[in-house]
């Protein structure tokens, strides 16, 4: 059986939200080093629409020769919403349909 891990960032007072407004200047060689480590181990990425279509927004053109930008974008995501429909533009992404926890536990 395969583990469920959430990877999440988060400031010291608990805010999740928005990381890109308070991790860059924490985000050093140990921390990549780190979240290295966790990539590997990484087979398929669950998301939400906002995070989907934020990063669709974005990752699928940044320099391929970043770590991260090479592994989200090749990774298998599987995204979770009501609102989006049919097939999704980012490459290996594919729209969960019915049952999410179902869904979530079909991948354990």
């Amino acid at each position: 059986m395969r583990k469920v891990t959430a990877g999440l960032f988060y400031s010291i007072d608990g805010v999740a939200e928005a990381p890109d407004r308070f991790q860059l200047d924490a985000f050093d060689d140990e921390l990549g080093m780190m979240l290295g480590g966790v990539m590997e181990r990484v087979d398929t990425v669950l998301m939400g629409r906002v995070g989907y279509e934020e990063w669709a927004g974005y990752w699928p053109t940044a320099q391929q020769d970043e770590g991260f930008a090479r592994f989200i974008n090749e990774v298998p995501k599987f995204v979770a919403s009501k609102t989006l429909e049919g097939l999704l533009s980012w490459q290996n992404s594919t729209l969960i349909e019915g049952d999410v926890d179902g869904f979530v536990r079909g991948l354990k």
